[in-house]
């Protein structure tokens, strides 16, 4: 995967993300205290509850952002969880991803973030922007319920949200164009577990081991 730092796209290990240093302790306590029950739409599945959270939540504290729009509000959802599932095991959200032409996005995205507007919890904002493009900007008119989370989850939202900050929706688009994205097929599935492909291509060293280990184990056998 790749991850902007410093005003400079380059590609780094997910596995080396650090923890930032504001304790996302403190905010899940305050936001479980000031929460409103949230309204749950009839039908509504438990796998959307913690997605439907995640989007009051991220928009939230990217009110101050002005790159904040759906594309960035994605990928801030997508790197989080993929990020969370290469540390922890466990994605923050669990949602399904699927590819789009602008990288990968949550298959439930579009009902979920439906329903918030229905339900009141939310709006979107559509704000023309100075290269004629149209943000379409969500904002929460509801405090998310972070009784669904754990506080390792905040902490990963918290820390992709700083490391994203300077970050335009195209430089967060192109940074998860990775080679899991770019395999798959236009609204196929993207696993969490393709989070630990490499985009790097194999060294001679690599290919002389991987050579050696398939004649080891005779695995170009008939």
């Amino acid at each position: 995967m790749q991850a902007l730092l410093s005003g400079k796209l380059i590609r780094v290990n997910i596995s080396h993300l650090t923890i930032g240093t504001d304790p996302a302790s403190n905010h899940l306590r305050t936001m479980t205290t000031t929460a409103k029950s949230p309204v749950k739409a009839k039908g509504a599945s438990s796998p959307d509850r913690k997605l439907s959270e995640a989007i009051l939540y991220i928009a939230n504290q990217c009110a101050g952002d002005h790159f904040f729009g759906a594309v960035k509000l994605n990928k801030i959802l997508f790197f989080a969880d993929f990020f969370s599932y290469v540390r922890h095991g466990k994605a923050v959200t669990g949602a399904e991803y699927m590819k789009l032409h602008n990288g990968p996005v949550p298959k439930r995205f579009m009902p979920v973030k439906e329903a918030l507007v229905a339900q009141g919890r939310a709006r979107v904002e559509h704000r023309p922007l100075i290269n004629g493009a149209i943000q379409k900007r969500l904002i929460p008119t509801d405090q998310p319920d972070v009784s669904v989370f754990d506080a390792r989850d905040i902490d990963m939202i918290h820390e992709v949200i700083a490391f994203l900050h300077s970050a335009s929706a195209t430089d967060v688009s192109e940074m998860s164009h990775d080679r899991a994205w770019r395999l798959a097929k236009l609204r196929e599935t993207i696993p969490y577990e393709t989070a630990f492909v490499s985009d790097q291509e194999p060294g001679e060293e690599q290919l002389n081991r991987a050579f050696e280990l398939s004649q080891t184990h005779k695995w170009d056998a008939e």
